[in-house]
């Protein structure tokens, strides 16, 4: 069974962040220290995980910019992909957002290997390809 929901407890929040190390840091190679940021405790920052039968296997963030809301750090445990965790953890935080700041502007820097999953659920890429923490990134907008 899939469940999405808001983080509201400090040791979800833990949770999240062991997912986001594991595959940002340890599988992607990103350095910790840009991993995690000052966004990460920031008032306009909501947290979501996703567990599969009670297990957290995927997070994302999502937090308010001067363009809109940024949908951040979405992250999915090797061993959960293409199990639909990734679309349920997107479709459950549109329709967050959706609910809390109709017709906002909403968009994320997309890695350049997952373009097309966001692609599929209305998202637009946008201007040039760039680079953040040495992986190639587009920056993509819903409904554009």
């Amino acid at each position: 069974m899939i469940q999405v929901q808001k983080i509201e407890k400090p040791e979800e929040l833990e949770q999240a962040f062991g997912i986001r190390m594991s595959v940002f840091v340890v599988e992607q190679g990103v350095p910790a220290h840009i991993e995690q940021d000052a966004f990460d405790g920031a008032a306009d920052t909501t947290h979501f995980l996703l567990r599969l039968g009670g297990e957290p296997c995927a997070t994302a963030r999502c937090r308010a910019t001067e363009h809109g809301i940024k949908i951040e750090r979405m992250a999915v445990m090797a061993g959960h992909r293409h199990i639909a965790a990734g679309k349920n953890l997107l479709l459950y935080m549109l329709n967050y957002i959706q609910e809390a700041q109709p017709n906002t502007h909403i968009y994320l820097h997309a890695q350049h290997q997952v373009v097309g999953f966001y692609a599929r659920f209305g998202f637009v890429a946008q201007g040039a390809t760039f680079m953040e923490a040495d992986i190639t990134h587009q920056k993509m907008v819903f409904g554009a």
